[in-house]
């Protein structure tokens, strides 16, 4: 199973938000596609997003 390997098409940009120990797997990973849209960004050393809604 894991050797059929799926890519994500090149017309689709990803964005990939993870810790910093792991930028350099995910960059190689096959989350990430090849459009130069696509990047890995790195928010220190938690795993956790966080956001508010707007108001309404």
């Amino acid at each position: 199973m894991w050797e059929q390997q799926k890519t994500i098409d090149e017309k689709n940009p990803t964005i990939i938000v993870t810790e910093a120990y792991r930028l350099a797997e995910y960059e190689r990973s096959e989350f990430i596609s090849p459009n130069k849209k696509s990047k890995v960004i790195s928010l220190g050393t938690f795993h956790y997003l966080q956001w508010e809604e707007p108001k309404k």
